[in-house]
């Protein structure tokens, strides 16, 4: 058991002191996940509750338009889901990226498989220039694309280029 998270503890913090999953987890070292399902053990059930999240004009336009961050790593760093950040983006007239306009729900265009060597060295550069990760590694995809859309593939039925390894690390020193 939790030690100190018994149902009355747990009543108190979730719905009279009205704090959030995420909250009493910090408080006790846990995830809003396992505080979730002591709640579900409990008989605890579930606010419904939204809390608004103040997402300021001069905070967007920081991190989403002059840093390019992406609409993901901005509702990470303030706890909110992408849906409210895009919506603060709409109210606010901010024009919306091209690439944010795919659809978020497909996980496997978001998902990209790096190398060790290629993660360190990512959070180096990253750290160095303090430009976000997602920037370089999109920049990287529309290198390819734009090298690849001008040379179109001269025998049918066969790809134009093996992809290998080395022809990756070929591309990205170019």
């Amino acid at each position: 058991m939790v030690e100190g998270l018994n149902k009355r503890t747990l009543h108190k913090l979730y719905i009279k002191e009205k704090k959030s999953l995420r909250e009493i987890g910090k408080i006790f070292g846990f995830s809003r996940t396992t505080i979730l399902n002591k709640c579900k053990l409990y008989g605890i059930k579930r606010s419904r509750r939204r809390k608004y999240v103040n997402l300021e004009k001069s905070v967007l336009l920081k991190l989403y338009v002059r840093e390019g961050e992406s609409m993901n790593e901005i509702a990470s760093r303030y706890s909110c889901s992408l849906s409210t950040v895009l919506k603060r983006c709409k109210e606010y007239g901010i024009k919306i990226r091209d690439a944010e306009m795919v659809k978020v729900s497909n996980k496997a265009l978001r998902s990209i498989y790096l190398d060790i060597e290629q993660v360190e060295r990512l959070k180096e550069l990253s750290a160095q220039t303090r430009v976000p990760q997602a920037v370089y590694i999109r920049e990287g995809i529309d290198f390819v694309l734009n090298r690849y859309a001008k040379k179109p593939s001269k025998k049918k039925g066969k790809q134009a280029v093996k992809h290998n390894k080395s022809t990756s690390l070929r591309l990205l020193k170019e």
